[in-house]
């Protein structure tokens, strides 16, 4: 099993419908994929529970593992791609709370790695988190069970100038343990007219990583307000040529 993290602090940039995009495209292959929802904000579990309510989410695995991740975990529309969802605050959602205040207690060391382990009992191929925009004690643990970290940017200096930041970061992290890797990148909402995007491209071309522009596509937001994938909506063709690529090289692994 691989598991995959989408990440970025900041909030907006389009972590969430990467995830489930990039989880369609997986399960279009063959894959079973299990999508993780550690954002409190609940939306990529708004998007795919289909209306269905959420016995347990995920905090109540990550406060109880003897719970059976199984019975934390829902089938979405789509053959083969199941979410362990996350409710909202506002919905009497449990996650925040134990991010702020049991994530970094020693009892709970384990938990995100426990989960994995067990994720991979069940039979899935990927399990892909949806990270919120923060840097808690949750997230670090997301990151460190996490074969692999992208990044979610828009095409700005200022996203440029805290991925920097990020790197320096990530590498304190997992200090000298080679996972998770963080060699790919994602540029959001990508524009070919705008002056503005282009005057920064040379700065990412100098990155180490390889990167990866997803157009600027009208289908995403259609998605998310029909609550259905991406790929039922439609996307434009160079969207789907970044998403052929970008499926490729994450199935290589």
């Amino acid at each position: 099993m691989y598991t995959i993290c989408f990440y970025n602090h900041k909030g907006g940039v389009g972590k969430t419908s990467l995830t489930g995009a990039v989880s369609c495209e997986l399960i279009l292959k063959g894959k079973k994929v299990l999508m993780v929802d550690t954002d409190s904000q609940g939306n990529l579990s708004s998007q795919f529970l289909n209306g269905k309510e959420a016995e347990n989410e995920i905090a109540d695995y990550l406060a109880d593992y003897t719970i059976g991740l199984e019975n934390c975990i829902y089938n979405t529309r789509y053959d083969n791609l199941f979410i362990a969802p996350s409710k909202k605050i506002s919905e009497k959602g449990k996650l925040n709370d134990w991010a702020t205040t049991e994530a970094g207690k020693l009892e709970n060391r384990d938990s995100l790695k426990y989960l994995v382990e067990d994720a991979q009992k069940l039979g899935f191929d990927y399990l892909i988190f949806d990270m919120p925009p923060s840097y808690s004690e949750l997230d670090k643990k997301v990151m460190l069970c996490s074969d692999e970290i992208i990044p979610v940017l828009q095409i700005a200096q200022t996203s440029i100038d805290g991925l920097v930041d990020f790197y320096q970061l990530l590498q304190k992290l997992k200090r000298r343990d080679e996972k998770p890797l963080c060699n790919k990148l994602i540029f959001n909402q990508y524009q070919k007219s705008k002056a503005v995007q282009k005057a920064i491209l040379p700065s990412i071309e100098q990155l180490p990583s390889k990167t990866y522009f997803i157009p600027n596509d009208e289908s995403f937001r259609k998605a998310e307000l029909k609550k259905v994938a991406l790929q039922e909506i439609g996307m434009k063709k160079d969207t789907q040529e970044v998403f052929n690529e970008l499926i490729s090289e994450i199935m290589e692994k």
